[in-house]
């Protein structure tokens, strides 16, 4: 075998386990939140929970406690990925909490700043912007299945 075969078969493996572990954690996510694994619960809404909780944790890696920014992915992107989680669930409603996002990252110049306020922004703002997102169908389905809101 060349190295050119060894690369297309680690990559192979690679993206074999990938897709193991997505089908892994949608499963997951429904069987948790009660999602029907087909149509707008199956795809929409359990993809903006496992997108969510992934960009959020690593938004959680640029917060001031932590001193080592080497490496992490670019926040620019980042911050990208969870506007598009946030309107790929409502393009209508996403707007106030995109433009606040927008605010929140103008405001501040340090990027540990701007990840500590973002933080406390997307706490606050996306139970809000969750419980109209689809005219409020959302947040019912995460209700009849034992999620509460406290806003």
């Amino acid at each position: 075998m060349n190295i050119e075969s060894n690369i297309r078969i680690f990559k192979s493996e690679i993206q074999s386990e990938h897709n193991k572990r997505k089908r892994l954690i949608e499963k997951e996510t429904q069987r948790v939140f009660g999602l029907n694994p087909g149509g707008v619960e199956g795809y929409i809404y359990t993809h903006f929970l496992i997108s969510m909780a992934y960009n959020i944790h690593l938004l959680g890696d640029y917060t001031s406690d932590n001193s080592e920014l080497r490496g992490l992915y670019p926040y620019e992107k980042l911050v990208e990925r969870i506007c598009e989680d946030i309107k790929s669930l409502d393009p209508k409603e996403s707007h106030k909490i995109i433009k606040g996002i927008q605010r929140v990252n103008f405001e501040h110049s340090d990027v540990q700043e701007k990840a500590d306020y973002l933080m406390l922004y997307l706490k606050n703002q996306v139970p809000l912007f969750i419980k109209r997102a689809r005219q409020g169908s959302f947040k019912y389905k995460l209700e009849i299945n034992g999620i509460k809101f406290n806003h």
